[in-house]
């Protein structure tokens, strides 16, 4: 497990409704807060009024209670791990959270209808979380991002059998998602937020793209993604097609070679745009353009009915400075087929990553 600072790797980042691709990404929530914190008079508040009124909220069982305002006091270090054997399981009570943390879950859905909750194919189908990501925000502490991987085997909440994360939305919505989280890896969620790809997208092409650097040729022929070396401006399209490479190939001494970092080098890319989208926000002159960013969150972001406004415009307020310091790290676990399906299954280092998450030490 590698926990890197986000120290500038360039400002890096799923369709849309019709004609474009109709997926769900987690990336637009952070957009939301930190434009908030930007608020400097009567235009801008309207402009974050209709953003508010372009969110959909719907009840969410299983969020834990807000903690108290309370000093910041150092986390107990992570307790040491003792390797299993065979089917190795996280014990979610090994490691009390920190009682000051504040843990959000951001889903992105891999439906392609243009609502979380809408028909799709003729179906009733929410999709399963193609993304999956808690962030933890510590009072006077940088906020951090732990991704998990979508094919990470669990246990559902009341089954005996083994599935992957993914499922839990697709088979119970944002309840059963956050009730897996919960139980599973002893995280509570205070707030939920599901997003998909057509918000991500226009969000991009609102704030006129986002830069990312690379270091060689990138190109992935099943999201589309086909970038040049060095530090570029990313449109919305290009943008979407980068955070979506599960595929990728590098192009390493004129040849193109597989990365091998699989779905964890998508979720550092997924990380490294969410870092950049917030920093792009933070450019005061796209204040002007909350209404049409209003526009582009209509019916691509679902909330829990209690993360209100005022509860996002103080969280960016308190965090809008720390964008440049936000610490990421991936949920490691060994990867393999079990039968004709690929997982990503539980290992003593996934017991440390979520200790060290739960109680401030990551």
């Amino acid at each position: 497990m590698q926990v890197v600072p986000n120290r500038g790797v360039g400002d890096a980042g799923a369709g849309s409704l019709t004609p474009r691709r109709r997926r769900r990404r987690f990336w637009v929530v952070v957009s939301i807060l930190l434009v908030c914190a930007a608020l400097a008079g009567g235009w801008v508040a309207y402009g974050m009024y209709r953003i508010d009124r372009s969110i959909d909220r719907v009840p969410v069982g299983g969020l834990a209670q807000a903690p108290e305002a309370a000093p910041v006091t150092e986390p107990p270090p992570p307790e040491e791990t003792v390797p299993a054997p065979a089917e190795y399981e996280v014990d979610p009570n090994a490691v009390a959270p920190h009682p000051d943390a504040r843990f959000y879950l951001l889903l992105g859905s891999d439906s392609r209808a243009g609502h979380p909750f809408a028909a799709s194919q003729g179906m009733t189908d929410r999709g399963r979380s193609d993304v999956m990501a808690v962030v933890r925000v510590l009072p006077g502490r940088p906020p951090t991002i732990l991704s998990v991987p979508r094919d990470f085997r669990v246990r559902l909440p009341g089954e005996s059998d083994y599935e992957k994360i993914n499922a839990a939305y697709a088979r119970g919505g944002p309840s059963l998602a956050v009730q897996t989280v919960t139980e599973r890896f002893g995280i509570p969620i205070h707030h939920v937020v599901v997003l998909n790809f057509a918000g991500f997208e226009d969000v991009i092409e609102t704030v006129d793209g986002v830069e990312v650097c690379v270091d060689t040729p990138e190109r992935d022929s099943y999201s589309g993604l086909d970038i040049p070396a060095g530090c570029q401006t990313l449109d919305g399209p290009t943008a979407l097609a980068y955070v979506r490479a599960r595929h990728a190939e590098q192009l390493v001494d004129g040849t193109w070679r597989a990365d091998p970092s699989g779905d964890f080098g998508r979720m550092r890319r997924q990380q490294a745009v969410l870092v950049a989208i917030a920093r792009r926000l933070r450019n005061p002159e796209n204040l002007t353009r909350l209404s049409t960013l209003a526009d582009s969150l209509r019916g691509s972001v679902t909330v829990d009915d209690g993360f209100t406004l005022s509860e996002m415009l103080s969280l960016a307020a308190d965090h809008q400075d720390e964008v440049d310091s936000t610490l990421v790290a991936s949920l490691p676990g060994q990867g393999g087929r079990i039968g004709s399906l690929y997982y990503v299954s539980a290992t003593p280092d996934t017991q440390a990553t979520v200790d060290a998450f739960k109680s401030g030490g990551l």
